[in-house]
């Protein structure tokens, strides 16, 4: 087993930088905009929400 931690991702965690950016679209596949934030429940732990950016049409 190693000893050290994952800070990026793993199975079943991926870091928030990982996530801002990323791309948002609608189901009919136009680009709605990027993540900027995602906003985390400082007592569970869990994320609540993602902040999404508007892209210009």
């Amino acid at each position: 087993m190693t000893d050290t931690l994952e800070t990026t991702e793993t199975n079943r965690l991926i870091a928030s930088d990982k996530v801002e950016g990323t791309a948002v679209y609608n189901p009919e596949g136009d680009r709605l905009g990027t993540i900027a934030n995602v906003m985390i429940d400082k007592r569970s732990g869990k994320s609540e929400y993602a902040v999404m950016e508007g892209s210009s049409p």
